[in-house]
């Protein structure tokens, strides 16, 4: 994941987390590990409703940062 200047490697894509009530962001993540860190999951587990789309336990809907073309 980081190279050896401590810089994320190219592969990392940002995700953005938003909630499921409004639609409102809720924070940034530098990466889909960054994001199952904070919520106590698995990486697999955000990478799975990123490419669905679903809600999240209800609560939150990830999605990449639309700076990732």
């Amino acid at each position: 994941m980081y190279g050896k200047s401590g810089e994320l490697s190219p592969v990392s894509i940002q995700v953005n987390v938003y909630s499921a009530v409004d639609n409102q962001l809720v924070r940034s993540f530098s990466s889909q590990v960054a994001v199952a860190k904070w919520l106590g999951i698995n990486q697999c587990t955000v990478s799975r409703y990123i490419k669905s789309g679903k809600v999240w336990d209800n609560q939150y809907i990830f999605r990449k940062s639309s700076a990732e073309g």
